[in-house]
Order: C-alpha cells, then structure tokens, then sequence
C-alpha cells in the first residue's frame, strides 16, 4: 500500500474508533481482556500523540510516552487523530526519524504502523458494541506483510532465548485477494517468508482480515480452514507471539 493509502486507511478508522466510544466508556472490551473502551482510548490516543512528537521533532531517539490526560473522551481521541494525521501528511514518508526498529528511517514505516495499529483497536472497539467490521481486504494484505516481514522478526531478534516448538512450513492463504499468499518457516531466530502458492506442511485459508486478526490473537483459528498438520499453526503462532 502506498502512504497516501495508510493516511486514508489511520483516519477512516480512527473516525471508527470515536464513533465506537460513544459517551459510555465503561463497556468491556471482549478481545482485550481487562480492558474497558477507556482503557483502549487512552492507549491509543496516547500512542498517536507520541509518534506525533516523534514525527514533528524528527527524533532520532525514543521519545517519552506522553502522561495519561486528566480526560479521555471521544473528543480527546478524534484531536489526537487528526494532529498525527497532519503530522504525517506534513512531513511526507521519506522524511527520516526514530522507529520502533530502534534506528533512524523513513517516516513511511509510521504512515503503515499507525493505520495498521489504529484498524486493529477499531475492531477491538467495536467488539465491545456489538459485531465487529472486517478489515478491509488490501489493509489486511499489507498487516500481514507487517507482521511477517517486520514485527514479528524483529520480536525474534531481541528474545532472550532461540525459539523452540516450530518447526515446519506454514501456508497462508487470504481466499478474497491475489496479493494473499505467504509461505513461513523458522530458521533459529529468523523468519523466512515467502510469497507465493506453495505447498507447506500446514494451510490456513481464510479472508485476508481473518489472516491478520487471527495472527494479532484476535479471533481463533476455528475462524479459518486448516490443512495438513493442525497443530503447526498454533505452534507457530505462540513462537511467533511470544517475544
């Protein structure tokens, strides 16, 4: 997805996640256990703020992670949207600054990291509604590539311990998009994805936005069609998760 697509994608959702707050913040948030829609604002309003600092000073450090406010509403969330959505927009994606990588890079990677962190607690606040929307399709294409390409090697780098219990190669299979289609396996601590229709000793097929949900623990895997070896999946995704 291209930045201009990330930028759409972080305020459609983040229009989303207001909207699911509503005036009550008191109601429980069923994917994230122990958490109340006030919980959730407060986490992710606070998150925007930050990689705003992070944007408009163009760190090269890790900032602070901003106070708690003294009020989280819906008007505190929907401020916080738009001033990191005019940050970005603002500084462009190949401005450079600090990463959750823990080094200086493009801005582009906050573009893609903000409206895939934004879409996953708007389907975390509107569970606590009532039924959730799926991701949408391309969205969830690109989250996957995040999460095999980027968040969970890096998790595997800094683990204290090589990972055991995954061994064996894992297909993906996103039915509603052509771009859907990875091959995993393990190698020490790295992770080898491919691209493509191959055959590996497990297959999970199912919508691109069930993938994604199911990878970030969201939904459970009865929500996908598994083949082969049943038991890999689940192992690979407790590896994977764990650091």
């Amino acid at each position: 997805m291209h930045p201009d697509d990330h930028l759409v994608a972080l305020r459609r959702e983040g229009a989303a996640i207001a909207a699911a707050l509503g005036h009550d913040l008191s109601a429980e948030v069923p994917s994230c256990p122990g958490w109340t829609l006030e919980t959730l604002a407060n986490h992710i309003g606070r998150v925007h703020r930050w990689v705003t600092v992070v944007i408009r000073s163009r760190a090269t450090e890790r900032p602070e992670f901003p106070p708690r406010p003294p009020v989280v509403d819906h008007q505190w969330f929907e401020e916080g949207v738009a001033e990191l959505a005019a940050a970005l927009e603002e500084a462009g994606p190949e401005t450079e600054c600090w990463t959750l990588m823990g080094e200086v890079a493009q801005a582009r990677f906050w573009f893609r990291r903000q409206a895939l962190e934004t879409v996953v607690h708007r389907w975390d606040a509107e569970g606590a509604r009532g039924e959730p929307a799926a991701v949408e399709t391309e969205l969830a294409v690109d989250g996957v590539d995040e999460l095999l390409d980027v968040i969970f090697p890096t998790g595997l780098k800094l683990a204290a311990e090589e990972p055991t219990g995954f061994d064996g190669t894992v297909h993906l299979h996103a039915t509603d998009s052509p771009h859907g289609e990875w091959l995993v396996r393990l190698d020490g601590r790295e992770l080898l994805v491919g691209h493509g229709h191959e055959k590996g000793d497990a297959a999970v097929r199912g919508t691109a936005s069930d993938l994604f949900l199911w990878l970030w623990g969201r939904v459970p895997a009865d929500r996908l069609e598994v083949f082969g070896d049943e038991s890999l999946p689940s192992r690979m995704t407790q590896v994977l998760r764990a650091p």
